[in-house]
This record gives C-alpha cells, sequence and structure tokens, in this order.
C-alpha cells in the first residue's frame, strides 16, 4: 500500500433556491510528493467526527484525476444531510482501478457555508469580484500578515525560498519585482532593505535605492543603527546619461570613479593600445666623466669655455614592459645659422660596451634663431632588448644650440598593466 496523506477542505454552496451544493475539495500527498494520476474515492457523511454510525450511504468516486495534488468533488447525499445539523465528511482512497482495499483518511472534514464574495476568497477562483472593494488587506491600518515556513510560491506550488516568483521568459513578463513611485522623476522610488537586528538603535544591513531625479541607482548601507533613510550612505551609485558611470563613495563624474585610495591584490588588465607619454626636460641629461657641456635645470648645450669639445650627454629611458616608442619629438633653442644639435634614441648593451643609435632628429638650420620642434614620427621601436637598455643621447658643437625638452611616445599592447 501506498502512503497516502490529504490535506482537505469542505465547502457549501447555497443556490438561489436554497439548495445545499456540497464541494469537496482537497490536495493529496503520495509518499510525501504532490499526487499526479487517477484514484478511486469514497466519501461518506457523519454528524460529528467521531460518530459510528453515518447519516447516509457513501458515495464512490473511481479514476477521479488528481493533478499535482489537487482534486475535486461534488456529493450529492439527498435530503438526509442538512448544514443545518452539522455534516463531517469520511475520505477513503486507493489507487485508480485498484482492487485493494481502500485506505481510511482518519481526520474528518466538517461542512461550512461559504460566504459571499467580498467576504472570502476561495480557493478555486471568485467570479465578480472587483478589484477597488474586493481585496486582501487591511482597512484600519493593521498589518497584514502572511505566514508560511515552507515558502511563499507566486505562480509556482514549489517556493524555494521564503518568497519565490514564477513567470515567463520575456523582456516584460517577468519574473519581476516592480517599485513603483506615484510620479515622474521622484527622489525616492522606493528602497529594498536587507536589515539585521529586532530592535531600534540595534539594526544594521544595506539597501537599494534609485533616485529619479538625480537617475542615480545606489547601494548603500545604515550609516547609524537603524533603518530610517536619514541615516543611509550611498557607497556605490550608477548613473545613467549619455553614457554609464560608477562611483565608489561618490557621484561619479568619470566612467569610474572613486573617492579615495584603491588597493589592488593583483594586477590591473587594460583593453586595446594604450598611448603614454614620457617628457624629459634637456636638464635631465647627464655628461660622463667630461666638462664640454653647460646645464641648467631646463635646458643643455655645448659649454662656453675656451677649450670646450663637443658636448655629449645622456638620458636613461625607463619604459613598461613590452613599449613600443612610436614618436621621438625634441624641443631646441638655436640661434645658429649653420651648426645644429642632434638628440637620438640609442640601446645599449649590459656594461655599455655597445651602443646603436636607432633613430635621431636634428634642430636643423633656424636662420630666424628661437625655439624650434622637431619631430621624427611612426617609429614603431619594440623595447624588447633583453641585454641591455634604452637612452637618449644629446650631441652639439654649437654654443648656440640647447636642447630643452624630449618628449618620446609609446604605446602598450593589450594585457595587464606593467
Amino acid at each position: 500500500m501506498k502512503s497516502l496523506s490529504l490535506f482537505a477542505a469542505l465547502v457549501s454552496i447555497a443556490s438561489a433556491s436554497g439548495a445545499e451544493t456540497l464541494r469537496y475539495q482537497g490536495e493529496l500527498m503520495d509518499r510525501g510528493k504532490l499526487a499526479d494520476g487517477a484514484y478511486d474515492l469514497i466519501l461518506t457523511p457523519f454528524a460529528d467526527p467521531r460518530s459510528t454510525k453515518p447519516l447516509a450511504g457513501p458515495m464512490s468516486f473511481e479514476n477521479v484525476i488528481v493533478q499535482q495534488g489537487f482534486f475535486y468533488l461534488e456529493p450529492d447525499f439527498g435530503a438526509a444531510v442538512s448544514l443545518k445539523d452539522g455534516v463531517w465528511i469520511e475520505l477513503s482512497i486507493r489507487d485508480g482501478d485498484s482492487p485493494l482495499a481502500y485506505a481510511r483518511i482518519s481526520d474528518r472534514q466538517k461542512a461550512v457555508a461559504t460566504p459571499l464574495v467580498g467576504q472570502c476568497w476561495s480557493t478555486t477562483g471568485d467570479s465578480g469580484a472587483v478589484a477597488a472593494t474586493h481585496f486582501l488587506g487591511t482597512t484600519d491600518g493593521a498589518p497584514l500578515i502572511l505566514r508560511a515556513t515552507g515558502g511563499i510560491g507566486i505562480n509556482t506550488t514549489s517556493p524555494r525560498d521564503m518568497l519565490t516568483l514564477r513567470g515567463p521568459d520575456t523582456f516584460l513578463g517577468g519574473p519581476t519585482i516592480q517599485l513603483l513611485g506615484n510620479g515622474s522623476d521622484q527622489a525616492e522610488s522606493g528602497r529594498v532593505r536587507f536589515v539585521e537586528g529586532t530592535a531600534f538603535g540595534n539594526l544594521r544591513g544595506a539597501y537599494l535605492h534609485y533616485d529619479g531625479s538625480a537617475n542615480l541607482f545606489s547601494i548603500g548601507a545604515h550609516a547609524n543603527s537603524d533603518a530610517d533613510p536619514a541615516g543611509d550612505v550611498d557607497h556605490l551609485t550608477i548613473a545613467r546619461s549619455a553614457s554609464t558611470r560608477v562611483g565608489i563613495g561618490k557621484v561619479a563624474s568619470e566612467v569610474l570613479d572613486v573617492a579615495g585610495n584603491i588597493g589592488v591584490e593583483g594586477r590591473i588588465k587594460f583593453q586595446g593600445d594604450t598611448t603614454h607619454f614620457l617628457s624629459v626636460l634637456g636638464g635631465a641629461f647627464v655628461e660622463n666623466g667630461a666638462t664640454d657641456c653647460r646645464g641648467s635645470p631646463f635646458g643643455i648645450g655645448k659649454s662656453t669655455n675656451f677649450g670646450a669639445g663637443a658636448c655629449f650627454a645622456m638620458h636613461h629611458l625607463q619604459l613598461p614592459l613590452g613599449a613600443r616608442i612610436v614618436e621621438l619629438r625634441a624641443s631646441f633653442d638655436d640661434g645658429d645659422s649653420d651648426l645644429a644639435c642632434d638628440v637620438s634614441i640609442f640601446r645599449f648593451s649590459l656594461g655599455g660596451t655597445n651602443f646603436s643609435q636607432l633613430v635621431q632628429i636634428s634642430s636643423g638650420a633656424s636662420f630666424a634663431g628661437g625655439v624650434v620642434t622637431r619631430t621624427a614620427s611612426g617609429l614603431g621601436i619594440d623595447t624588447n632588448f633583453q641585454s641591455g637598455g634604452y637612452g637618449l643621447r644629446f650631441d652639439s658643437d654649437s654654443i648656440s644650440c640647447e636642447l630643452q625638452v624630449v618628449r618620446v611616445t609609446y604605446s602598450l599592447p593589450s594585457g595587464f598593466a606593467p
């Protein structure tokens, strides 16, 4: 025999002629699960829960279809059974078309009169209900409480959590929880709160909130030990305008805007080639063991001392791993119409035993004198030399030519920031 259990409700409907119609509906569990299939059922009326003498003969219903545990019957026991005197119905059940004996459900169900629509909701649905006047709720300000230890399901018979919503897989069909304000561009559209604690002054938690007037969606936490919106602090904000902006600790003005320091355990990865600039003032160049150059914080040139030779000075380039040099630009103050000074990128081996010039640009003749800027573009120099490094070199035979600033433009491939 199967293990069967029943959760049933018996109701009666009074027709316009005064005749009574019994409706028996219930939820059948078969081995702990909602029953599905055909079952044979017998309904027997009694005057009370423990009487051994029935009010009328039993009624048999064969091959009753039970779907998702639900079944519905309309027994007619005749004039011998009247709700005025009280009626209790006993149920016996077995598998459909089974030759075995019926199993009797021990608990009898009492028949009660169903009130009119607007006074009670029927579990099988109500016709003629008017949404403005027929609703579940309270009209005196008292809270409406739903209790279900197994969870509450909407459009589902198997709630997994305390509240489970089920809906179609459509953009507008849900399942959706909508917090709808009464007007447009409201500063407060409603909050979803996560709260711990039971008393005022001992409440902790976080919230989700949308501000329609500023078009900001925020995630935050209670600043104080309460659930008052005045004490909330928006820790993460998402702004939707021409482009989406995310702010951490502030309202964002950039795509990602952070108020405070950023700590990273790991590396930062970027997408796409990025262009960077490295500017070197002439005063940062260093002469190697000679006194043929004159320098200042902003420039370098040949010394004006009598007998000084050509000025050679260098600066080591510190570039990220994988950098590609794409442009070299230099600004010179050249007052000599015949001579020029030069700046170049070179590669050197460890120990400084081998130097290779990669690109050079010159101030050229400056007949009018003054500052001139020269550029070498489209270089494509990959700084992948593992046995040395890269540097800048300044060369000048003229005391009238001075290097003021050099700008090296390089790009980095997609990947982790060096």
